[in-house]
């Protein structure tokens, strides 16, 4: 999805997660789960368009899925990091440290409705740009879902509606 559903996403699970009785300690859980569902795209993304944008020359409004899908795989170190950000290692890793310092999950749950709001939503012509759920330690790709609709291209509504169906799996699952 892009960053305003990742948004979205995150306000949804903060509110719908259990209340800490110490105020501190709820705040704390609540913007852990919430920077992990935006971190794996803050990074990179803005810097991969940036990228792309001066080995196009044109301005990033100006640029399109198609200038992405064509050219992205190009933007290293950019696009590696994002790929790195998306991976199922790094929330292993991330999940680690987390617990390490706080006890907790609350960072990893956000990081992984990330992923999962990106896989069936990030289809790309080029393979290469693809969900890559073990990168780096395994190159798989995952290859179904629907192509990734930024801005108001194509698959716009369908991506939303695909939003709107895992925030009610969401909302269900705290029932």
């Amino acid at each position: 999805m892009d960053i305003g559903s990742h948004l979205l996403s995150g306000v949804v699970i903060c509110m719908l997660t259990p209340t800490d009785p110490d105020p501190a300690t709820d705040l704390r859980n609540k913007i852990l789960i919430f920077t992990g569902t935006i971190l794996p795209d803050i990074p990179a993304v803005s810097l991969i368009w940036r990228k792309l944008s001066k080995m196009l020359k044109k301005s990033i409004p100006d640029l399109t899925l198609e200038d992405y899908d064509g050219n992205a795989a190009k933007a290293s170190p950019w696009i590696q990091i994002y790929q790195f950000l998306h991976g199922l290692p790094f929330a292993f890793f991330a999940s680690i440290a987390e617990i390490a310092l706080f006890g907790n999950v609350y960072l990893v749950r956000g990081l992984l409705a990330h992923q999962l709001y990106d896989w069936p939503t990030h289809k790309f012509k080029t393979r290469d740009l693809n969900p890559k759920p073990f990168y780096p330690l395994w190159n798989w790709t995952w290859k179904w879902g629907i192509p990734c609709p930024w801005g108001f291209q194509d698959y716009f509504i369908l991506s939303w509606l695909t939003h709107g169906l895992m925030m009610l799996l969401i909302l269900a699952s705290r029932n």
